[in-house]
């Protein structure tokens, strides 16, 4: 196997004040970008990209409407952090084979609530595949004061940063087995 090239870069959790929240409630933004080079071509990785149940670690997941692995499915993913349980739906809104999937992030199933994205894009090289991850998502927190902001995005990233590193590191076992 070779060398994990692995980056994983948080950019950016940001409070952000807006006039139609409540006056304690604030938009936590996380935003992280994750990479990987694996020895291997797209068509060998896309598998994993579509069913990530052999390397995603947060949560269950299981169908909820539409077709499988075809734009517009839906999952339900469901967990536990901490002894709080927890889900949210996942729908399959951009799709280009061998390529890129984009996902919705959402908190109901009518597609209201918080609402985030996450990305997987493969960028066939001389090497292999690049596969990027980028997640882009939006929490409603109660509660937070500005001075509050530094500790929950230690909180929030620094468990997701390694997380996201383990899984990349996981798929690229997976993709590079033969």
């Amino acid at each position: 196997m070779g060398r994990v090239a692995l980056m994983t870069s948080v950019l950016q959790l940001t409070l952000v004040g807006n006039a139609t929240l409540a006056a304690d409630t604030a938009n936590i933004f996380l935003i992280t970008h994750s990479e990987v080079q694996i020895e291997a071509n797209s068509n060998r990785i896309w598998p994993f990209i579509l069913d990530t149940s052999e390397w995603k670690t947060l949560a269950e997941s299981s169908h909820y409407a539409g077709n499988p692995d075809e734009l517009g499915e839906i999952e339900l993913i469901h967990g536990d952090s901490d002894g709080t349980p927890y889900q949210f739906f996942t729908e399959i809104v951009e799709l280009v084979p061998e390529k890129r999937k984009v996902i919705a992030i959402y908190f109901d199933e009518h597609a209201e609530g918080d609402v985030g994205y996450a990305a997987w894009t493969l960028f066939p090289n001389a090497e292999g595949t690049l596969v990027t991850y980028d997640v882009y998502s939006v929490s409603r927190v109660p509660g937070i004061a500005p001075d509050q902001v530094d500790a929950i995005r230690e909180q929030v990233t620094a468990p997701n940063r390694i997380r996201y590193e383990d899984e990349l590191r996981v798929l690229k076992q997976l993709a590079e087995e033969e």
